[in-house]
């Protein structure tokens, strides 16, 4: 704790990676075979994949391919790793843009929403339909300059900003599935 609350000048925080785990030899029918018979089960071990390089923190899926194989994922990242400028950032360098990666394909390019002196929360998916990335992403950010809080509204295809909606008063920053009813 210490470290965090005063951090040196070479302590970092390494960036998240884009990682897929997977159980070794447990089908999902297995799975549901155990579960049907409530008896405990031991699960062998796990191995990861990485699938992308950018770093991304605090993913989420589309809620109906949770659990499934999916395409598309939604974090938070920082716009200066993203353009390779990781020098220009310290352990208390905030998330700055939401970032959509496609998980089966690393040459595909992300796409990014950021604005300047903005910081996004948690994004969350709301799906429009059965398809996968058809939808809309919900994230609450804090503008410095303003010192003020609003809502955006992403199409989850295109990444193109549908709306923004003006809090009431500013939000503090938080990683935790945001801070709005709907």
């Amino acid at each position: 704790i210490k470290n965090l609350r005063q951090p040196s000048a070479d302590f970092s925080i390494p960036s998240g990676q884009v990682r897929r785990f997977q159980l070794n030899g447990v089908s999902l029918e297995a799975t549901k075979f155990v579960e049907a018979r409530s008896r405990p089960s031991l699960i062998p071990m796990a191995h990861s994949l990485v699938l992308r390089s950018e770093p991304v923190e605090l993913a989420r899926v589309n809620p109906i391919v949770a659990a499934r194989p999916y395409t598309y994922l939604y974090g938070l990242g920082h716009v200066e790793r993203l353009r390779g400028l990781a020098a220009h950032l310290t352990s208390t360098t905030m998330f700055n843009c939401i970032i959509k990666l496609n998980a089966n394909d690393a040459s595909a390019q992300p796409l990014v929403w950021s604005r300047k002196h903005c910081y996004p929360s948690e994004p969350v998916f709301v799906p429009r339909s059965d398809v996968e990335d058809d939808g809309y992403i919900l994230s609450v950010f804090f503008d410095s300059m303003r010192i003020a809080s609003c809502l955006v509204v992403l199409d989850a295809s295109t990444f193109k900003e549908l709306m923004i909606a003006q809090l009431p008063s500013p939000v503090p920053l938080s990683f935790g599935h945001a801070k709005f009813a709907i």
